[in-house]
């Protein structure tokens, strides 16, 4: 029982650490002599788009520095896209990666680049999702468009526009959203979208995963910490053997190997490696 109960302990401390990531770590960028904070680009919940209608109808969600929460069970993914009732990964937070601007879009600012590694796409692709974040000086942030680039690719493109994406970085942004423009994976049309997007970011501070993590590592020093003082004053242990619960310490490296076979079905959502109880 003990086995599984600290199987299943692992598997919240990973779910945790991954709602803490970050990628990159933060969200400023130097290129060159220029130094950016897109930070201001980091949405509460998620940048959307929508392209089409109708059954053609294409719902794209990103979000710059952090994870798209509307891309529903897709904990990872910093992009995904909504066709029908199906959510598709479009890009992991932790491949993110910022690049040069293209320089059809702007002269300043620049765009990171998250991408996938499952799916690949009958293109030869795997999934990915290109931020372009250009600079328009004392404007509020907002949403130009989204596409796939070329059409049956699974190559996406997003952009925005704003004060955030200039040297040195605005960090307050906009909540205002564009309303036309794309395609997607299975087909491209000329679009007619409805919704906007955009909503305030979340004021900066530590997350949800953090918070959990700092509990969770306060739990076990306290629990180390008596454990010792009562095995060492009642018990009368020596050594070691103050250690509460030694022997399941022992045996934890096991542990730690069924968790991660725990994760990994989750995951690949196969029981492949790890026998359900």
């Amino acid at each position: 029982m003990s086995r599984i109960l600290i199987t299943i302990l692992i598997a919240i401390i990973s779910v945790g650490m991954i709602n803490a990531q970050k990628s990159p770590t933060t969200c400023t960028w130097k290129n060159g002599a220029t130094n950016y904070n897109f930070g201001g680009f980091t949405n509460g919940t998620s940048w959307q788009f929508v392209t089409g209608t109708g059954t053609q109808q294409t719902t794209y969600f990103w979000n710059v520095c952090n994870t798209a929460n509307k891309c529903t069970g897709l904990a990872t993914a910093a992009s995904c896209q909504l066709q029908g009732t199906t959510y598709r990964n479009t890009g992991d937070l932790s491949t993110g990666q910022f690049q040069t601007l293209d320089p059809a879009v702007g002269n300043q600012g620049g765009q990171i680049k998250y991408t996938t590694s499952a799916n690949q796409c009958k293109s030869g692709n795997y999934r990915t999702t290109t931020v372009k974040m250009a600079c328009a000086a004392g404007k509020a942030n907002t949403v130009i468009g989204a596409d796939e680039n070329p059409a049956g690719s699974c190559l996406y493109e997003v952009k925005l526009q704003g004060k955030s994406a200039c040297p040195n970085g605005g960090t307050t942004t906009g909540t205002t959203g564009s309303t036309t423009g794309g395609s997607d994976s299975e087909s491209h049309s000329e679009s007619h979208s409805e919704s906007h997007s955009g909503e305030k970011p979340k004021k900066k501070g530590l997350s949800g995963g953090w918070i959990f993590i700092i509990i969770l590592l306060c739990s076990v020093t306290v629990y180390l910490v008596v454990g010792i003082i009562i095995n060492a004053k009642v018990r009368h242990m020596h050594g070691s053997d103050m250690i509460p619960n030694k022997n399941f310490w022992v045996e934890f490296g096991a542990l730690i190997k069924d968790g991660v076979f725990f994760i990994k079905s989750k995951i690949t959502r196969s029981n492949s490696g790890y026998q359900q109880v």
